[in-house]
């Protein structure tokens, strides 16, 4: 990821963005296929959409397991102001399910979360 940034920021070199992105794309999916548990996040589909690659784009699009993350007895991809939700949002767009993509994110425009802040002494 590291040598994709630099290609583009440093070197101005488009192919080699490229390239490191499907590289680092790549490593990570080898990852995900041994612990597929593992949180990942939202941006963890920044690289393969850097790349390009139609093959890695829609592989990073099925794959949802670390979204079904249970607190509390509730799935939380679907709680605003939690990663899941925003991963998920990221996954929708992928899949071009630009409706569902649309609704989910007039519902957090319309009920942001709310976050409690404690008193410091």
């Amino acid at each position: 990821m590291a040598k994709s940034l630099h290609a583009w920021f440093v070197e101005r070199d488009l192919d080699a963005l490229r390239q490191h992105a499907y590289i680092a794309a790549k490593l990570d999916r080898m990852t995900i296929q041994i612990w597929p548990g593992n949180w990942r996040g939202a941006f963890c589909h920044f690289m393969p959409l850097v790349s390009g690659d139609e093959r890695m784009i829609d592989w990073y699009s099925q794959f949802i397991s670390p979204l079904y993350r249970v607190a509390g007895g509730k799935a939380v991809r679907n709680r605003v102001g939690c990663p899941e939700y925003h991963a998920f949002q990221a996954i929708l767009a992928l899949q071009g399910k630009w409706q569902l993509l649309g609704e989910r994110a007039e519902y957090i425009l319309a009920t942001p979360p709310v976050r409690r802040w404690r008193a410091i002494r």
